[in-house]
């Protein structure tokens, strides 16, 4: 779900400035993750975190703040730029790598086992305008902290769709997950389709690579 006045790109970063990014078009989907892991790993009751395809989610030169030079600086690939890549536990038991800024330590996005380096869930409390973004769906409602519950279930009917400012107009309430085929936009899925290719690619490298290994 996006204000309705948003414009494109919607740029942010980390606090010191040292990783930025921009956002080019509308994400693929947006979702609240209520699940003890992302309550665990962002230290609150949930995490907002917006989908969308790498190469629409460019990186930026560091802040002027930041920088040690005021001239201009050429934009920087993921592998590039000073972040860090922390493999961590999730939900779907496919796990995920958090990528944080190497220098304050921000938690700026993952990249999920699902979708692989392919697509980037962008914590949206790192955009320079976090209050434009909110949720086309709440999951993992099932294992939210009892004030956020109690909000979207008992208070609003149960499991379902809500009025609201999410696509189609609607905000979906799931106890765990959905399947995409049923619930994501058809622009959001023929997106999706035109990565999968790769995705599937990478995900046969990477269980080649572990067979070998193992």
């Amino acid at each position: 779900m996006l204000s309705p006045d948003t414009t494109y790109p919607l740029k942010g970063g980390c606090t010191c400035g040292a990783v930025r990014y921009q956002i080019n078009t509308p994400p693929l989907w947006v979702n609240c993750c209520h699940c003890t892991w992302c309550q665990r790993e962002t230290g609150t009751a949930f995490a907002l975190n917006l989908l969308i395809e790498s190469d629409r989610a460019p990186l930026l030169p560091p802040s002027t703040s930041t920088s040690t030079s005021t001239s201009p600086q050429p934009a920087k690939t993921e592998t590039e730029t000073e972040t860090i890549t922390i493999p961590t536990p999730s939900s779907s038991g496919r796990g995920q790598q958090i990528i944080r800024c190497a220098t304050c330590h921000v938690a700026l996005w993952s990249h999920y086992g699902d979708h692989g380096p392919f697509v980037k869930c962008v914590r949206v409390g790192t955009l320079d305008e976090a209050w434009r973004v909110g949720p086309d769906a709440h999951i993992f409602v099932k294992e939210a902290v009892g004030w956020v519950r109690g909000g979207l279930l008992e208070l609003e009917g149960g499991e379902g769709e809500r009025e609201g400012a999410g696509k189609g107009g609607k905000v979906r309430v799931v106890e765990e997950f959905f399947d995409l085929e049923e619930v994501w936009p058809v622009e959001s899925l023929e997106r999706r389709r035109v990565i999968m290719p790769l995705v599937e690619r990478w995900r046969a490298e990477r269980e080649g690579g572990a067979g070998e290994k193992g």
